[in-house]
């Protein structure tokens, strides 16, 4: 129902109009989609890092790590220990982490040995049996320092060996229970299989070291700080997708009326969102907040592999003002500003209205 108002503005000039009801409005729904390489790098990154995946999209994996094992001061070359497999059983040869050896090298101080096909090896086991759990391809080795380029997934725990001659001796194979020879150019004795007998005194250590990359064990994504430009927000769903490679990642949200987030809940005391779920019912998330952050812990417990986040999508509805309306002398006029200003004859009044803009009303006589 329409409120009719009179104002006598003078003798015999007389202005009508009516407000009609306010009318809702269709709410606003939204979203704050984060995917880019800079959404991601807008954020703080602690022990995690963003690869651009082509086209300017971003995924968020564990940070790698690379550390070199083994000793290059050694001064021993290969000649004094040509023809044998040599395994370094002390703490710098042994494998920390699983992850992928990138690199090795060989420091040669005897002269280039240009028929021994020498090979980087991984054992485990115990002196002196030994199970061969993967090697490099043969390389020749020259006088001095040999790099070589190398792609050899590892496991912790696994001790570092060379092989350093031509096969030419006598195993006793503990898989079949038989004495065979080595073939030529097989760089010792296949992956899997178990052998004794070959060399593994600590005091005759070649001088190798590998570089070994693997992935941090955990780190955090912590989003930027976004604006709804609103304080009647009220929070949907938070989706995002991820490929988890048997491994974690926790997300959490949470929002504030200050753009520092000053006064929301800490990530510690945050709960846990399950993809897909309404976070308007979270303790860390209050319809009405303008501001919204997230949070992605990334973890693994095999440091060969990590999780990877893609994108993230915050789902929310900005309620639209009602519409209201005015009658002037028969025509309909829409209010969505706070006042009305109506200066007549010297004569200046403010209507104030529940929402609205500026109106214009024209005099009659």
């Amino acid at each position: 129902m329409s409120r009719f108002l009179r104002i006598m503005l003078t003798a015999g000039l007389v202005l009508s109009f009516s407000l009609v009801a306010a009318v809702p409005a269709m709410a606003n729904p939204d979203t704050w989609t984060q995917t880019t390489v800079a959404d991601f790098n807008a954020g703080t990154l602690s022990a995690v890092e963003v690869f651009d995946i082509g086209g300017g999209d971003g995924d968020v994996q564990l940070a790698t790590t690379t550390v070199t094992l083994g000793d290059s001061s050694n001064n021993a070359g290969a000649q004094p220990y040509r023809d044998d497999v040599y395994v370094q059983e002390d703490s710098s040869y042994a494998i920390t982490y699983n992850g992928v050896v990138t690199s090795w090298s060989y420091y040669n101080s005897g002269s280039a040995l240009t028929t021994n096909n020498v090979r980087l090896e991984f054992l485990t086991g115990v002196d002196p049996s030994w199970t061969m759990k993967a090697k490099s391809g043969a390389v020749t080795v020259g006088a001095g320092t040999n790099t070589f380029s190398v792609s050899i997934p590892v496991t912790a725990g696994w001790q570092i060996g060379l092989y350093t001659g031509t096969p030419r001796e006598l195993w006793f194979d503990t898989t079949s229970g038989t004495v065979t020879r080595r073939l030529q150019d097989s760089g010792d004795f296949a992956v899997d299989a178990t052998m004794s007998g070959f060399t593994s005194n600590p005091t005759r250590h070649l001088p190798i070291t590998v570089g070994l990359s693997y992935f941090s064990s955990s780190g955090t994504l912590t989003s930027s700080i976004y604006d709804t430009s609103a304080t009647n927000t009220s929070w949907d769903t938070m989706t995002w997708s991820e490929t988890l490679n048997g491994e974690t990642i926790s997300m959490k949200v949470r929002t504030s009326n200050d753009s520092g987030m000053t006064g929301a809940t800490d990530w510690a005391s945050a709960p846990v969102v399950s993809n897909g779920q309404d976070i308007s019912g979270l303790s860390s998330v209050n319809d009405g907040d303008r501001y919204v952050q997230y949070s992605a812990e990334l973890s693994t417990t095999d440091t060969s592999e990590t999780p990877v986040l893609h994108d993230v999508t915050i789902e929310y509805t900005i309620p639209a003002p009602p519409v209201v309306k005015t009658t002037v002398g028969g025509e309909v006029y829409p209010i969505d500003k706070a006042g009305l200003l109506l200066p007549w004859l010297g004569l200046s009044a403010m209507l104030v209205l529940a929402a609205g803009s500026l109106i214009f009303i024209r005099r009659r006589s």
